[in-house]
């Protein structure tokens, strides 16, 4: 619940950004009679695909598989729905995708090893108590902290994987920020928001290596594209930092405790 709002936020000033880029650019389809028939026969072939999703959502909500095994059953029936459904599917293309996922895959993974390494090394060189008593030690009004949280998290994002990465902070500077007024679910929305936009940040982002793999395009453009989408996921991050209610009014409304 502490995620909804932050997660709106961001969609809506992407699709803002998305609408102001299309009519500067003019992408914007002629516009045309509004054909009943043809929007219901649409929508009916789309059904398939659309229910993937929420296929997933139920699948890990009710035990049948875990957040890691959604993956697998996505595939699954990604092929079912391929060959059965749309019949567009063959086995040429089956092939030569499980090709590209097994280079894409290797080479994210060996980004992936040397980021746990990386986090190793700064364990055993204790930076992140390091990080945690600079906090403590600094006269700064909640709102200073928030920012320089926000930094910190947005430098550790673009060397560290998410996963890692909460690991590594969140035992350390949970607990500081607590004393400065935040409360874990804001702490944790902002520290998911700011990792993630990590994944999209040079040089090591995760995301922006698997569209390298995908388009063979390199990655300092894959950057400049994706830079304005960025600077809208920054916007709501410094939003949800400043202003704990985007985070916490939700729960509160639903009866769940912030602290």
């Amino acid at each position: 619940m502490a995620g909804a709002v932050p997660g709106i936020l961001i969609g809506l000033t992407q699709l803002v950004l998305v609408y102001i880029i299309s009519a500067k650019k003019g992408w914007h389809p002629a516009k045309a009679k509004f054909d009943a028939k043809r929007a219901a026969k649409s929508l009916l072939s789309g059904i398939p695909a659309l229910i993937m999703p929420v296929f997933i959502i139920i699948c890990v909500s009710f035990g049948v598989c875990t957040t890691s095994e959604s993956a697998g059953v996505a595939v699954l029936y990604s092929i079912l729905v391929g060959f059965f459904v749309y019949k567009e599917l063959t086995w040429k293309g089956v092939w030569e995708a499980l090709k590209k996922t097994l280079i894409s895959s290797s080479s994210i993974m060996l980004i992936i090893g040397f980021t746990t390494i990386f986090t190793w090394v700064l364990t055993m060189q204790k930076v992140p108590q390091t990080v945690g008593a600079f906090f403590m030690s600094l006269n700064l009004p909640a709102w200073a902290i928030a920012l320089i949280f926000d930094v910190l998290i947005l430098l550790i994002g673009t060397f560290i994987d998410v996963s890692p990465a909460i690991l590594l902070l969140t035992p350390i500077l949970l607990p500081v920020m607590q004393q400065y007024g935040f409360s874990p679910l804001q702490f944790g929305a902002m520290m998911i928001t700011g990792l993630a936009i990590g994944l999209v940040t040079p040089p090591v982002g995760m995301c922006l290596n698997a569209c390298n793999k995908i388009n063979r395009m390199p990655i300092i453009e894959i950057f400049k594209g994706a830079a304005p989408y960025v600077i809208c996921n920054v916007i709501v991050l410094i939003s949800i930092s400043l202003w704990g209610p985007l985070t916490t009014a939700l729960p509160q409304l639903l009866g769940y405790s912030i602290f």
